[in-house]
């Protein structure tokens, strides 16, 4: 599938009905499987190839594809303007909402991404659950998420940006709360909260702020080990 997408001249889906079906196949797989990470970015430079080479002739029907391709290649700032002309055709959106949400979120403007994402969330858009709360508590706006934890709670174990989301509120909201900090990071091994940088240095403070200092160190020591594993 990749390799028939990626053979296609830049422009043959402004022609070819059929192809939309192809695009909508490769979008839907990128980043689902570690065979096609390589595969990835020459997809979505082939998107964006096709887009760039006469915007105005690119189909309506298929602007979020152009969208997210520049989302997923970190060119936040010119898939925002896009989201934005799918949003005026139709307010709600989902797609358009919570993709401009992130590309926001991306360029840390976060109180602007919240309404979006606010938006689709109300929806019932649970992809953007993780997405808003990153907002929410860039821009400090914690008494405004407190909603939100019960769902973070139950997706924290699938989502590393979930349960990173709980924690931080936990520490960062005031009064700090220990209970919701244990509660996050209840089940899971030591192990488990190695496997994420950000998380693993949340959870270490965490420890220390609630006076768990030798289970922090413990941890601590377990990171260092595995970072110097990883260097020999």
């Amino acid at each position: 599938m990749v390799k028939a997408w990626a053979g296609l001249p830049d422009q043959s889906f402004l022609e070819r009905e059929d192809t939309a079906q192809l695009v909508t196949a490769v979008m839907s797989k990128l980043g689902s499987a570690p065979e096609l990470e390589l595969a990835q970015l020459p997809v979505l430079v082939k998107v964006i190839n096709g887009y760039e080479s006469d915007p105005k002739e690119w189909p309506s029907s298929r602007r979020a594809y152009a969208a997210d391709a520049y989302n997923l290649t970190a060119q936040h700032s010119k898939a925002e303007p896009i989201y934005r002309e799918i949003l005026k055709d139709d307010p709600d959106n989902l797609h358009g909402l919570r993709g401009l949400g992130i590309a926001l979120a991306y360029q840390r403007r976060f109180s602007e991404g919240i309404v979006p994402l606010r938006k689709a969330w109300d929806q019932g858009d649970k992809l953007s659950l993780p997405t808003l709360a990153t907002c929410y508590l860039g821009a400090q706006a914690f008494d405004r998420m407190s909603d939100l934890i019960p769902s973070l709670l139950k997706r924290k174990k699938e989502d590393t940006d979930s349960l990173n989301a709980i924690i931080m509120y936990s520490l960062a909201k005031h009064p700090t709360d220990r209970k919701l900090f244990f509660q996050a990071i209840e089940g899971f091994s030591d192990e488990q909260l190695l496997r994420n940088e950000e998380v693993t240095h949340n959870v270490v403070l965490g420890l220390k702020r609630f006076g768990e200092q030798k289970r922090a160190e413990k941890l601590e020591r377990l990171k260092a080990e595995q970072d110097n594993g990883k260097r020999a």
